[in-house]
């Protein structure tokens, strides 16, 4: 069995927290949580290999930054959420998040969210999504729902057989991939 890391870091509300409610089968949060989830543990299965994935969840405010550091120097892959329908954490991917983690781990391989893209509210279009995916070089789409519990557990299971690609192709890890999400 293999253990990966996942970190998981964006503006608050962005549905992050209640995505991971639901991955660890504690269902969905129909209100705000201003509280991270403890880090636990889930094992997927892919390519008929096992893998325990230890799962961080992080709050976005600026006074969190020293423990998010801390958790950060024992990452092996960053997921970077936005909501589909907050400009402002759509923009703090670039300004905020995106530099944060290269800045304090300069060869991260990242995977970028967007979550509550079920909103009939959208803010963000598509075109403007596909321009970020070409400026930082996303190179994968998927999607899932926390409100349904569509694909939730989908989006680790595409980042790892992603990571099994390359181990068998000897080709580099993409440095970012993109998994499109859909949440509260």
């Amino acid at each position: 069995m293999s253990g990966i890391r996942f970190t998981i870091v964006g503006d608050s509300q962005t549905g992050k927290t209640s995505w991971l409610s639901v991955l660890n089968g504690d269902g969905f949060k129909e209100t705000h949580q201003s509280k991270r989830l403890e880090p636990f543990t889930k094992k997927i299965i892919v390519n008929k290999g096992e893998y325990e994935l230890e799962i961080c969840d992080t709050l976005g405010g600026k006074r969190n930054l020293e423990e998010r550091i801390r958790i950060y120097r024992n990452t092996d892959i960053f997921i970077i959420c936005f909501a589909i329908n907050n400009m402002n954490s759509f923009k703090n991917v670039r300004t905020k998040w995106y530099p944060e983690i290269k800045y304090h781990k300069p060869n991260a391989s990242i995977v970028l969210v967007c979550t509550k893209s079920d909103l009939k509210n959208k803010r963000i279009l598509i075109d403007e999504i596909q321009e970020l995916r070409r400026h930082y070089y996303f190179s994968h789409v998927g999607y899932c729902s926390a409100l349904w519990n569509i694909n939730v557990e989908e989006i680790f299971k595409d980042v790892l057989i992603k990571l099994c690609e390359v181990t068998t192709t000897k080709k580099p890890f993409y440095h970012c991939l993109f998994v499109r999400c859909k949440s509260n």
